[in-house]
């Protein structure tokens, strides 16, 4: 992982975010950029298709308020991964630090592999709020189990993913406890 500061011109937000603010929120961000700065850094990746530019994987929201801003550079987090690992990094960061909107999360999760499903964490309540906009998604989540095997202890599990309901970290979809 890279700490470095971009130009607000070469880093793309992602196609599907999976977080949506109200006009409300969005002017309390900016007040809050034009207040106290950049409080937390975009995380990044370089992007696959387009040498020289990044990728926001979190912190699209802070970027657009940026550049609405007319702030030209923006502190960030580059990370190298897989388009997989890229898309459950999104997902996990959107609902570690916000609600996000079923009907705009459910299509970036039909994108995802049961594999990588296994690894965001989703609770019941969005579970079955997504369900009720994709069929066959709805059948995929289902079938994903968390076991007493997946909590804390085993390697590699993802850190903002603390199981709001039982306080452990789980790299499975919903908490069972």
């Amino acid at each position: 992982m890279q700490l470095r500061t971009l130009s607000a011109d070469k880093c793309i937000i992602l196609a599907r975010n999976p977080q949506n603010l109200t006009a409300r929120v969005m002017e309390g961000l900016k007040a809050s950029i034009r207040k106290d700065g950049f409080n937390s850094t975009l995380l990044v990746r370089r992007h696959s298709k387009k040498p020289g530019y990044y990728e926001v994987l979190s912190g699209n929201h802070r970027l657009l308020a940026a550049r609405e801003l007319g702030i030209k550079s923006i502190p960030a987090q580059i990370i190298d991964c897989t388009d997989e690992a890229a898309r459950r990094i999104a997902v996990n960061m959107n609902t570690a630090h916000g609600d996000p909107i079923p009907e705009v999360l459910a299509p970036f999760l039909a994108d995802m592999t049961e594999k990588a499903l296994k690894d965001v964490y989703l609770d019941k309540a969005l579970i079955a709020e997504l369900c009720a906009f994709d069929d066959d998604l709805a059948v995929t989540l289902k079938k994903l189990q968390v076991t007493a095997a997946l909590d804390n202890e085993l390697p590699g599990a993802f850190p903002n993913c603390k199981c709001p309901k039982c306080g452990k970290l789980h790299i499975a979809t919903a908490c069972k406890r």
